[in-house]
């Protein structure tokens, strides 16, 4: 297989972004762009308009964008059916886990019960 030439792009060993030197370089001089932007906002003596576009512009680097987040999926728990091979699996499964765990397994398995008898009249 040939080897391509590199015609272009960036050099493999070049930073990306400004060097640390070149950014203390900028805080020494006395103000960076950001505070004098904060600064035009904070001016009272300019006008709204001016002082609004500082503002958006800063807005950035002051306060990052918040992610946008889809709510969780809704769990749906299947009424538990004592006669249903499937759903003693299931608990036999959780109860297995909680013991591992070290909870109270027959308080729970009460609990999953009563919670899933139809004639139960606190339901």
């Amino acid at each position: 297989m040939t080897r391509r030439l590199r015609t272009g792009g960036r050099s493999k060993r070049v930073a990306n972004g400004p060097s640390a030197a070149k950014v203390a370089e900028i805080a020494a001089s006395g103000e960076t762009p950001l505070d004098f932007m904060l600064r035009a906002m904070r001016d009272p003596t300019l006008e709204f308009s001016d002082r609004m576009e500082m503002a958006k512009t800063a807005a950035p680097y002051v306060h990052p964008r918040m992610a946008q987040v889809e709510p969780p999926e809704p769990i749906v728990e299947e009424p538990f059916d004592p006669s249903d091979p499937q759903h003693k699996i299931k608990l036999a499964r959780e109860l297995v886990f909680l013991i591992a765990e070290g909870k109270h397994a027959e308080q729970l398995l009460e609990l999953k019960v009563t919670r899933g008898n139809k004639n139960d009249p606190a339901r």
